[in-house]
């Protein structure tokens, strides 16, 4: 230093390794063992070695260098040596097993050493000490297997649709060196992708727990373990799509406020086991229409009041076999008419029957039989008894004013109004439903590495839509004869790889651009990775139907439905 105080005087600067980072103050700072000035640890152990103050952009102890990184730095007091501070790394590559015994440098993590000497492990041997994953090597090495062995798939979907399901996207890993930025520890890492036509963001845990989103903005959140999510406030839901939700377990929900649900379409509950509906006040079904209730055995009960059924019109029962009312009291009224109707009717009293009306018919069109322990006619007016022949069994006697007379109208007793129904005592119903809901999108997959194959391509569709628009739009089907000249130009003469015009000008884009009209906003174009895979004019299927790859005006490809 400067006698004053200001300013590095006769600095020294180094090239060195890394041989220990843990800072009994905390601080960040490593031994730094400078070539040329420590010699070997035969020399100078480790445990000798002066500490390195790291310079970084912030004072963030999460970026200490690893065990063996070779670093770049300078000593503060010059050939004192022993006030090193490091400046930054220095990228290298193992090229041989570490042992400090034999060459005189290095150190030997005592334990956890992916994570303490990531880089200098055996699996690095060979390997730059950038991660794989920013170099988009060996990715069959890293995290992209495992995601694809765990990927759920087939979940079954709501509705009895056993062929309806939806399956967890594959990695949308494609990356391609210097457009990938990875933060990794161990078995853990943290990626910002901006490789053209497959920018994503990854957040993945060793155990297999991940937060994904692809280049079309697709997020996906997996979690292998328990999941927790609290709000302490509101939580706001918008879905524009479908929303599918597969429990494979049970299912709680608990509100302690009111709950709203609002369906402007449709709403279906199948439950394949028991249904209980427990309401602790009262429970109300309002139909506008029609109201639909049947089930193998139907019972109601209204185990403390009245029940009541109401019918603005008419009220229709039936039952196959029987029908059964019991009551201590009984009261039915028909304010016009009355009818009962069957095959044979019975009508029992214990004690007393009473039929009264101001006229009385009793017909039995074969036998009529009138029978009681006294028998009583009586008439105001006149009494007639007429048959063809008419039997008087043993003796008749003249009663002279004195035969017994027929119940008086106060004697019968007159039946009692039976009381209404009450009406149900809800709001009105709610308005039919004018919007129509939307179609059923597709969900989309990925196209990433583990993609890359011709049953995945055919599966998951890798394009980009050109101009601002969010899904494809109806395109003009080609023709027949089209079709069959795409066909028949499928013989190695057509642009490939993005060429403007064919060697031997055989077809060209003004030939496509005559078949089948320029491209516009709404053509699919061919993600990078079906370059040198398709050349114009082939046939190939996309979202399982036929399609025609056809190229565009600024050198790029893009696919049209048959």
């Amino acid at each position: 230093m400067h006698e004053y105080g200001v300013g590095i005087k006769d600095p020294l600067f180094f090239v060195g390794v890394i041989e220990d980072n843990i800072d009994p103050r905390k601080e960040g700072r490593c031994k730094v063992r400078a070539f040329g000035v420590h010699g070997t640890n035969k020399d100078i152990t480790a445990e000798d070695l002066p500490w390195a103050i790291v310079v970084q952009g912030d004072y963030n102890p999460n970026t200490i260098p690893k065990l063996n990184s070779w670093v770049f730095g300078m000593f503060l007091d010059g050939r004192g040596a022993q006030q090193p501070m490091v400046l930054g790394l220095i990228p290298s590559q193992m090229t041989e097993i570490m042992d400090p015994e034999i060459t005189g440098w290095g150190s030997l993590p005592k334990a956890h050493g992916h994570l303490t000497a990531e880089g200098s492990d055996p699996e690095s041997f060979g390997q730059p000490q950038n991660h794989r994953l920013a170099r988009a090597e060996n990715i069959e090495e890293t995290y992209v297997l495992q995601q694809e062995t765990m990927r759920t798939k087939d979940v079954k979907m709501a509705g009895g649709d056993e062929d309806k399901s939806w399956s967890e996207p594959s990695s949308a890993y494609d990356a391609s060196y210097t457009h990938n930025r990875v933060i990794h520890s161990g078995a853990n890492s943290i990626e910002i992708d901006s490789t053209p036509g497959h920018e994503r963001i990854m957040i993945w845990h060793q155990s297999g727990s991940y937060v994904q989103v692809d280049s079309r903005g697709t997020k996906t959140d997996k979690s292998v373990s328990d999941k927790y999510e609290v709000n302490d406030r509101n939580q706001h839901v918008s879905v524009s799509g479908m929303s599918t939700v597969t429990i494979m377990g049970n299912s709680y929900v608990y509100v302690e406020g009111n709950k709203i649900e609002e369906i402007n379409g449709d709403l279906q509950q199948l439950v394949h086991g028991n249904y209980l509906l427990s309401v602790g006040q009262q429970a109300t079904m309002q139909a506008g229409n029609q109201v639909q209730i049947r089930g193998a055995d139907v019972k109601m009960e209204a185990n403390v009041g009245t029940m009541s059924i109401k019918a603005e019109k008419e009220l229709q029962t039936e039952a196959g076999i029987g029908w059964y009312a019991k009551a201590p009291y009984i009261w039915s009224e028909a304010t016009q008419n009355m009818n009962v109707k069957a095959k044979n009717m019975n009508l029992f009293s214990i004690t007393e029957m009473n039929i009264k009306s101001a006229d009385l018919n009793i017909i039995g069109t074969g036998t009529a039989d009138i029978r009681g322990g006294v028998l009583t006619l009586g008439s105001d007016g006149l009494l007639h008894v007429r048959g063809t022949t008419v039997h008087i069994d043993d003796n008749v006697n003249m009663a002279n004013g004195d035969a017994a007379t027929a119940h008086a109208d106060g004697d019968i007793a007159t039946s009692e109004p039976s009381k209404g129904a009450t009406s149900v005592e809800a709001p009105e119903p709610v308005a039919v439903g004018t919007s129509t809901a939307p179609e059923d999108l597709d969900s989309m997959g990925t196209s990433g590495f583990v993609s890359q194959d011709e049953e995945a391509e055919a599966a998951n569709p890798t394009v980009r839509v050109v101009g601002a628009v969010t899904q494809p739009q109806p395109t003009p089907k080609i023709t027949e004869e089209e079709k069959e000249k795409a066909l028949a130009k499928q013989d190695g003469s057509q642009p490939d790889n993005g060429d403007e015009t064919v060697d031997d000008d055989e077809w060209t884009i003004e030939d496509h651009k005559a078949a089948f009209g320029p491209p516009d906003a709404n053509d699919l174009v061919f993600d990078d990775v079906y370059e040198g895979k398709h050349k114009a004019g082939d046939i190939v299927q996309w979202d399982g139907k036929d399609a025609i790859v056809e190229p565009s005006e600024d050198g790029g490809w893009y696919i049209r439905p048959l």
